[in-house]
């Protein structure tokens, strides 16, 4: 078994599986060490799973998305909007891309969000497009 260090350091050579192993894994220690600040855990492990999402594959982009969420929850209502609109900004392009998550239609997701997050949203998506062309 690789241990964390050894995750690391494939992670920062832009191994997408230990990069998936991390995000993976922040996700496994809330559950596992009631000791663990679970924010600190995501946001730590969402670094991660941002840099496998780059890679393109739409998992990656899901579980993203997922963790966003899960993030956003521990949040207090005025925190969660610049979370919620990057996981509303990636869920759309999991959409274009014919990857929507199971249950959930693109547009019904977005008839949830309040207008301060869907302007987020749209940053973020401006801010993605902005990032492949660099």
């Amino acid at each position: 078994m690789t241990g964390i260090f050894g995750l690391l350091n494939s992670a920062a050579r832009g191994d997408v599986g230990a990069q998936r192993a991390l995000a993976d894994r922040a996700v496994e220690i809330i559950n596992e060490d009631p000791d663990v600040c679970p924010y600190t855990a995501l946001s730590e492990g969402l670094v991660f799973a941002r840099l496998a999402a780059v890679h393109g594959d739409n998992n990656d982009e899901a579980r993203v998305v997922v963790m966003l969420t899960m993030l956003a929850a521990l949040q207090p209502a005025a925190g969660q909007v610049l979370t919620l609109g990057e996981a509303l900004a990636r869920y759309s392009r999991l959409a274009d891309r014919g990857g929507e998550m199971p249950g959930a239609r693109f547009e019904d997701v977005m008839a949830t969000f309040s207008a301060n997050t869907m302007a987020a949203a749209q940053a973020y998506q401006q801010a993605f497009k902005q990032g492949e062309t660099v």
